[in-house]
């Protein structure tokens, strides 16, 4: 059985902002950037505003080294005049990328473990994607494809 360690807890930055009046196309930059930025992940979601109006948090996990480039991406790539910024803990399984032979060609897939316990695993998407596009057959028949001999090579 393959030996892991349990990942220790890590604090990171989580950033936000609360757009009402932001285009969907800088939202969508705007997450691209952060990401370009250094940031761990990004993303907006939908919510409600003051005075009932639709809006978006845009928010971000950042290492603290790189919070003050996320936050600038923020504010110069969208309407907002502010960035909320606060520490948070979390933990990370172990990953480790191993890849797959399938009929499509190689993929390779994600696995997460908690000290040696296998929690999850995953092809990856952009992998997946262009053997579908060589291959011209849909996305999830790779990923199918990539899950079944993963779970074929499977030693631990």
């Amino acid at each position: 059985m393959r030996q892991g360690k349990e990942r220790e807890t890590s604090s990171v930055v989580q950033l936000e902002a609360n757009l009402d009046d932001c285009p969907g196309q800088l939202v969508a930059r705007a997450i691209e950037a952060a990401l370009e930025a250094g940031a761990l992940d990004a993303w907006a979601s939908p919510c409600t505003m003051k005075k009932g109006r639709p809006g978006l948090v845009l928010a971000a996990l950042a290492p603290e080294e790189r919070r003050d480039a996320v936050a600038r991406v923020f504010l110069a790539e969208t309407t907002t005049l502010g960035v909320r910024m606060h520490s948070v803990e979390r933990i990370e399984l172990e990953r480790e990328l191993l890849p797959v032979e399938t009929a499509y060609g190689s993929v390779r897939v994600k696995v997460g473990r908690l000290a040696t316990e296998l929690l999850g695993a995953h092809p990856e998407y952009d992998d997946c994607a262009a053997r579908a596009k060589e291959r011209g057959v849909p996305v999830k028949e790779v990923m199918a494809a990539a899950m079944a001999a993963w779970r074929g090579s499977r030693r631990d």
